[in-house]
């Protein structure tokens, strides 16, 4: 899921409530490892959270450890893969590009699921 516009508290409750949803379709609690963005922590899905944690759980990485976050390995790749030494003309053409990654990664990708470590 990609949001195009501004991230912000809302946003991110909107997502966690899309995740959740699927969780439950598959019957598992969800853990989300997520940084320290104000977002994350946002009084507007508090409540929310509080009311789903047996089946809906964040986890929050310490502060300042980007070595610990898998996204930013997966950025690391993208960036190589997609992006560097190509002149893009428009930041639609850069979303575009890796959107289409993603899109490729989606259906199952080994190098994915070793920067993530996902079994």
């Amino acid at each position: 899921m990609r949001e195009p516009d501004k991230f912000n508290a809302q946003t991110f409750h909107t997502f966690m409530k899309k995740l959740l949803e699927v969780g439950f379709t598959l019957g598992r609690k969800m853990v989300l490892i997520t940084d320290n963005a104000k977002y994350h922590h946002a009084i507007l899905h508090r409540e929310w959270r509080e009311e789903h944690t047996d089946r809906f759980v964040l986890d929050f990485l310490p502060p300042y450890s980007p070595d610990l976050n898998p996204i930013e390995r997966v950025w690391k790749v993208v960036r190589r893969i997609c992006l560097h030494n190509r002149y893009f003309h428009t930041l639609k053409d850069v979303e575009k590009v890796v959107e289409t990654q993603f899109l490729e990664w989606s259906l199952g990708n080994e190098t994915l699921s070793r920067l993530c470590a996902i079994n």
